[in-house]
């Protein structure tokens, strides 16, 4: 029965998603876990710091593959769309993030009664 559940979450955690509440959601739960992280409450894998790395650099750099200057909205589309791709790449990390919070929850819960 937990397999059947390790399966169900691994196929969850791969499911590349472009709704817009799941992204909000997901880019709120990424930087709940950075601020997380930092204080060393949270370890995150590697490839989530380089992903998250990648996007920041993309952003701020000046090289784009449609210029903003150039394209108006087209430009901001395809920010948008590294965006979405790098939520996605890392969002095992953050429903690892999410357990994490809940069996915390789960922690205060008991040492309160």
């Amino acid at each position: 029965m937990e397999e059947h559940n390790n399966n169900q979450n691994n196929n969850q955690e791969k499911k590349f998603s472009i709704n817009p509440l799941v992204l909000l959601r997901d880019l709120k739960d990424f930087v709940a876990m950075l601020f997380a992280a930092i204080r060393g409450k949270f370890k995150v894998q590697l490839s989530s710091i380089c992903w998250a790395l990648i996007g920041v650099f993309y952003f701020v750099l000046p090289l784009d593959f449609l210029p903003e200057a150039f394209f108006s909205f087209l430009g901001l589309g395809d920010d948008l769309l590294v965006l979405v791709y790098i939520l996605n790449q890392i969002r095992p990390d953050i429903e690892r993030y999410r357990q994490f919070r809940l069996e915390q929850k789960g922690e205060n819960n008991e040492k309160n009664i």
